[in-house]
C-alpha cells in the first residue's frame, strides 16, 4: 500500500476495537496490537473500566477508553457509535462475553455504525440476529467453524461453499471461516481459499490478532475481501516462520512481533 507523501495524522487509518469483560481482558488489546501492527496511524482501544490502566500499558500509541462498568452494556453504546464516526473501522466482539446486556449493546452499536466493521467472537451471533448492517460501508465477519455452525442455518443439501456463498450475499458481508485451510467468501459469491498456516496459531488470541490485522488493513484502503484474504495469507506466514524458527515453544507476543515477515519469507 502507497502513502502520500503528504501525509497527516489519521490519514492512513483510523480504528476503534471494542472488547473485553473480566475473563477476556487481552483479546482487544490483541486485536489493538494488531491493527497497530498493521500500519493504521490511529487506534482507539475501548475496555471494561477497570482494565483501562492494564491496556495502556501494552503500547504508548493506542488511544485507551472504557465502559462505564466491567461490561459493556446500553448505555456505553451511544460513546461509542459517536467515536465510531471519526474512524474508518469498527473491529468489535473479542473477549466481550455473552451477557444479554452486552449483546443489546452490540445490537445498538451495529445497526447504527456508518464506517467499516469487523465483527468477530461475542459480535457474531447479534450480527447474525440483524444483519445486513444498515448504515456499514463494508463488514467482514471472522467466525471459527463452532461460531458458523451456530450462525448460520441452511438447507443441508448445501455444500459448505454454497453455504458460504449464500450467507455472504444474504449479509451483504465477507466472511472469513478460520480454519485449517481458511475460506473467504465475500458478497458477490467469489470464494478464495488460503492454505498458509501452522498448528502453532491454535494458540489461544491468533484470531484476535486476525480481526485485528484485517480491520488495519481496510483503514488503510483495501476492500473487505482484499483485507481478509492478506491478513489470512500474511498471518498463516507468520505461524510458518516462527514455528520454524523456534518451534512450538513460542508466545503469542512473539507471533505478534514476527510480523509482518520480510518479502523474502512471503
Amino acid at each position: 500500500m502507497e502513502r502520500s507523501t503528504n501525509s497527516h495524522k489519521g490519514d492512513n487509518g483510523k480504528v476503534v476495537v471494542v472488547g473485553g469483560d473480566p475473563k477476556y481482558h487481552g483479546a482487544p488489546i490483541i486485536s489493538a496490537l494488531a491493527a497497530e501492527k498493521s500500519g493504521v496511524d490511529l487506534v482507539h482501544l475501548i475496555v471494561p473500566k477497570n482494565q483501562q490502566h492494564l491496556a495502556r500499558s501494552f503500547s504508548l500509541n493506542v488511544i485507551v477508553g472504557c465502559f462505564s462498568g466491567k461490561y459493556l452494556r446500553t448505555q456505553d453504546a451511544i460513546k461509542i457509535i459517536e467515536l465510531c464516526k471519526h474512524a474508518d473501522v469498527l473491529i468489535i466482539g473479542n473477549g466481550l462475553g455473552e451477557k444479554p446486556q452486552t449483546q443489546r449493546a452490540i445490537k445498538k452499536i451495529l445497526s447504527q455504525v456508518s464506517c467499516k466493521v469487523v465483527s468477530d467472537a461475542a459480535a457474531l451471533q447479534p450480527f447474525s440476529e440483524i444483519a445486513p448492517l444498515p448504515s456499514a460501508q463494508e463488514v467482514v465477519i471472522t467466525p471459527h467453524h463452532g461460531e458458523w455452525s451456530k450462525i448460520a442455518h441452511s438447507n443441508e443439501q448445501l455444500s459448505e461453499e454454497e453455504t458460504l456463498q449464500y450467507f455472504s450475499h444474504l449479509w451483504k458481508a465477507t466472511i472469513v471461516l478460520k480454519g485449517s485451510t481458511d475460506l473467504i467468501c465475500s458478497p458477490d459469491g467469489q470464494v478464495y481459499t488460503n492454505t498458509t498456516g501452522h498448528p502453532i496459531l491454535s494458540k489461544g488470541g491468533t484470531g484476535d490478532v486476525l480481526a485485528g490485522l484485517i480491520g488495519g488493513l481496510m483503514a488503510q484502503g483495501l476492500s473487505a475481501s482484499e483485507a481478509s484474504q492478506q491478513a489470512c495469507l500474511e498471518w498463516g506466514k507468520v505461524g510458518e516462520f516462527v514455528a520454524q524458527q523456534k518451534g512450538l515453544q513460542t508466545t503469542l507476543q512473539e507471533l505478534i512481533d514476527a510480523y509482518p515477515l520480510s518479502e523474502d519469507h512471503l
